[in-house]
This record gives structure tokens, sequence and C-alpha cells, in this order.
């Protein structure tokens, strides 16, 4: 790998604490995004009856843009904003795709 695309692969056990070196951790790693595409799944009717489907879009964005906010924290918050940013990934792709 060049060295100056090293920033790309800075997923290493090292960079992502215990999340990938116990299999507790990596479970909750790979479900906690089902989990939030079940909550997204809840709610996302009664958004689209309250708003309109427009303004239901419109409101899955800001949650967008706070999903990239938590996400981009996640190097200094740890564990806990990848695992809230996934979470909300999931709550976010349920509903833009529904």
């Amino acid at each position: 790998m060049p060295a100056a695309l090293s920033w790309l692969y800075a997923d290493t056990p090292e960079d992502m604490g215990t999340l990938v070196t116990n299999a507790f951790g990596k479970g909750w790693l790979t479900s906690i995004f089902r989990l939030g595409a079940w909550v997204g799944c809840l709610y996302s009717g009664f958004l689209a009856e309250i708003l309109s489907r427009k303004y239901a879009i419109i409101a899955n964005v800001v949650i967008f843009v706070v999903r990239v906010v938590i996400q981009c924290t996640a190097v200094v918050g740890g564990p806990s904003c990848i695992l809230g940013g996934r979470f909300v990934t999931g709550i976010l792709f349920y509903n833009l795709v529904s």
C-alpha cells in the first residue's frame, strides 16, 4: 500500500479499540445497524403521513448531517460514537429506502 493512501485504511484493531477485539463488541458493531433500521421502520410511515414525503426526506437529511458529525467525532469520542453513528445510519437507511 502506498504511504499516501495509508489514511484510507485506518480501521485496524488499534484504531477501533475494544469493538473488534472481542466477540461481544463485534456483535454490537454489526447488529446496531439493524437495530437502527428497526427503529427507523417504526416511525417512517408516521413521519411521512404527518410531514409528507418531501419534508420527511428533508428531516432525514438533517438527521444524516447529525450522523456525519457523530461519526467524525469518533476519533475523539471512541467506540460509543461509532456505535451511535451506525445506529443513526440504520435509521436513515430504512427511511430513505422505503
